[in-house]
């Protein structure tokens, strides 16, 4: 969001954030390369803390700061928040527009500054799916009037995504994945994401016995998941490849023949108790639409409002292997089918899913509530 807001803002992009290194010697550097962005008007300004517990109340009092600071200064047009806590500081005491971007209802004490937030006259408030937003409004016990300033985003990829050709797939293959495969034109399927409960391993896992003939590849997961993975009698054809930098998983994507999004009805982000089947809008969703790979994915409601059935992807039911290797050989025996799957994704993306169309998106928001004003 960073490098697409710094792409056509004319002004500086002031960025606070936590830093998990200690000396932030170098910090711009590293995250242009690790992500393989740049941004050529961003302004960092972060912290590192020894502890965690209450980070992110620190973090929003380190954010609320920096806004605050730039205001007194003159030099702010607007604040586009994710931290809580700096976004209800902001709405509270800083008089410019924000917008408030939020991926899940708050309760306790929370919600009645949730509340506060998505009703402020000054805010205009993001969430990533149209199921987030009725679960927002019933929760908030929402007025039809405030419900015209929350606005559905979804995540999305960077812009310039390009395919791999076949001979670039091969290559690509040769140089990173060889010792993975029997020849070059073995057929290879791939997940790409965290391994926490509900991402669906145990479907890949049975899909992989079920199908030999080809190479499952498993790209993510930190060292104990992937050790207990491991653990397991897992099937011959199926490579865990483990972590791989941001920098280079499209490319591993865009080697693959078919790409994976197995999520099930309970989906964890790693935190206790934490799920978000109901309202999830996965960026590895948008990023495997770019790669020009066709994509196999659950069935879960909220996917559907991105993903069609035999229009941009094949949908499976989440927790049915066989109904998923079905899927898997429609696409290896109908392979112009394939193609047109992809075809239909990347254009979606092309046209819906940037960074640059997200961000560009946010930053008109408070112009098209000050013209409502005037109309009103």
């Amino acid at each position: 969001m960073c490098e697409a807001l710094s792409s056509f803002h004319k002004g500086s992009v002031l960025l606070t954030a936590y830093r998990s290194i200690k000396n932030k010697k170098g910090l711009r550097s590293h995250l242009e390369s690790f992500y393989g962005a740049s941004f050529p008007n961003l302004n960092l300004k972060t912290i590192n803390l020894p502890f965690q517990k209450g980070l992110n109340i620190i973090l929003g009092l380190f954010g609320f700061w920096q806004v605050l600071k730039s205001s007194l200064k003159g030099r702010l047009q607007l604040v586009v928040s994710r931290n809580f806590y700096a976004s209800y500081l902001v709405a509270r005491f800083v008089k410019v527009p924000l917008v408030y971007e939020t991926h899940n209802p708050e309760s306790g004490r929370k919600k009645k500054w949730q509340n506060f937030l998505v009703t402020h006259p000054n805010v205009q408030t993001v969430v990533i799916t149209d199921a987030l937003k009725t679960i927002l409004a019933e929760h908030l016990s929402l007025e039809q009037d405030f419900l015209k300033n929350v606005h559905v985003f979804a995540d999305a990829a960077p812009a310039g995504i390009e395919p791999f050709t076949q001979i670039q797939k091969q290559k690509f293959r040769a140089q990173h994945l060889a010792a993975f495969l029997k020849n070059e034109k073995q057929f290879c399927v791939g997940y790409f994401g965290h391994l926490y409960p509900g991402r669906g391993i145990e479907v890949i896992v049975e899909m992989a016995r079920q199908n030999s003939d080809q190479s499952f590849f498993v790209f993510g997961g930190n060292e104990i998941e992937i050790n207990a993975l491991k653990a397991q009698a897992l099937p011959s054809n199926l490579q865990i490849v483990g972590h791989v930098p941001p920098l280079e998983v499209i490319d591993y994507m865009k080697s693959m023949d078919v790409l994976l999004m197995p999520y099930q009805k309970s989906v964890s982000i790693g935190a206790k108790n934490s799920d978000t089947s109901k309202w999830m809008s996965p960026m590895k969703m948008f990023e495997y639409m770019a790669s020009g790979v066709p994509i196999i994915s659950s069935d879960l409601p909220v996917l559907r409002e991105v993903l069609g059935h035999q229009k941009n992807c094949l949908l499976a039911t989440c927790d049915d292997a066989k109904e998923w290797s079905s899927c898997l050989n429609t696409l290896i025996q109908d392979p112009e089918f394939a193609k047109r799957l992809a075809f239909e994704a990347r254009q979606d993306y092309l046209q819906k899913y940037t960074w640059l169309e997200r961000a560009r998106s946010m930053v008109n928001l408070p112009n098209q509530q000050s013209q409502k004003r005037q109309a009103a």
